[in-house]
């Protein structure tokens, strides 16, 4: 079975391969017979018309529960198929079918969906778009499209194409991330086309080995700082100890100071006893009284 479904994918390649050969060659024909313009506007209205109907999405579904599902048949040629559209096994426990992009999907088939994937290429000659990354979570939950360049087998401006690539794990976001893309509605979240940045190897080289030198004289100066830190604090200590002795001078400084003011205030209290004494003999020597002095 692995091997028919390979048969009939290589089939399908071939056959879309050789409408896009056939397509080019009506282009080049009418652009030899009739001029650019009519070349470039029927193969632009073939694009529009067969855009939408063309495309296919990869839907990848868990196989254990898509044979069990009310979607799922098997053909009387014994082949699968899930909704209509043919089922191939990828794995024991992977299968797909190539859902039309403009299908809804039906209710019952988004549990059992896995992922779901583009991979389509279109031609650059009529649609410009910006190369890169593109996916917004915000609009697109966690689909995400690469768009770049591609050249049809060829190395010809004329076969200059885009290919788009696009997955995620719902495929109306996926459709929706397709048609802003196409419709040109979105920006890359990673452009491809800006100018081109960052450095050569040599350039990275040099830088690193200038940093490391900026290192080294770091490292250095930290030792300096560290020698410097060790002799303040040994100045520290002896100006402590210095610091220290005159502590002590100024706290007997302090209590001769005391002891004078002390010595003072004595003075003046024996100073004030003797004017007393005084008054009160000169008092007693107006009364008649007389008092002698004793002394043991």
């Amino acid at each position: 079975m692995n091997e028919i479904n390979k048969i009939l994918t290589i089939f399908l390649t071939f056959n879309m391969k050789c409408d896009r050969i056939d397509i080019l060659a009506d282009s080049a024909l009418d652009k030899t017979l009739h001029g650019d313009s009519l070349a470039k506007n029927k193969t632009e209205r073939h694009r529009e018309e067969t855009q939408m109907s063309e495309v296919t999405a990869r839907v990848y579904l868990e196989t254990e529960k898509v044979t069990e599902s009310e979607g799922f048949e098997t053909r009387p040629n014994n082949s699968k198929a899930y909704h209509g559209e043919t089922l191939y096994y990828e794995s024991a426990k992977l299968s797909f079918v190539d859902w039309p992009l403009n299908r809804k999907c039906p209710d019952d088939m988004k549990p059992l969906v896995v992922f779901v994937s583009i991979k389509i290429d279109f031609l650059h000659e009529f649609t410009e778009r910006e190369i890169g990354v593109y996916e917004d979570p915000g609009q697109f939950d966690n689909c995400r499209a690469v768009l770049d360049i591609g050249y049809e087998g060829r190395v010809d401006a004329r076969y200059l194409v885009y290919e788009l690539n696009i997955r995620g794990t719902d495929l109306e976001n996926l459709r929706k991330l397709y048609e802003a893309i196409r419709g040109g509605t979105i920006r890359p979240a990673i452009s491809y086309s800006g100018p081109h940045g960052g450095k050569s190897r040599a350039e990275l080289e040099q830088e690193i080995t200038k940093l490391r030198h900026e290192i080294a004289e770091l490292k250095q100066r930290v030792l300096d700082l560290e020698a410097d830190r060790i002799e303040q604090n040994e100045k520290l200590a002896v100006i402590r100890k210095a610091c220290g002795g005159i502590v002590t001078i100024h706290l007997y400084i302090a209590e001769a100071m005391r002891l004078q003011r002390k010595k003072g205030m004595l003075q003046s209290s024996i100073r004030q006893a003797c004017r007393a004494v005084e008054d009160v003999t000169h008092k007693l020597a107006e009364a008649g009284i007389s008092i002698r002095a004793t002394t043991n």
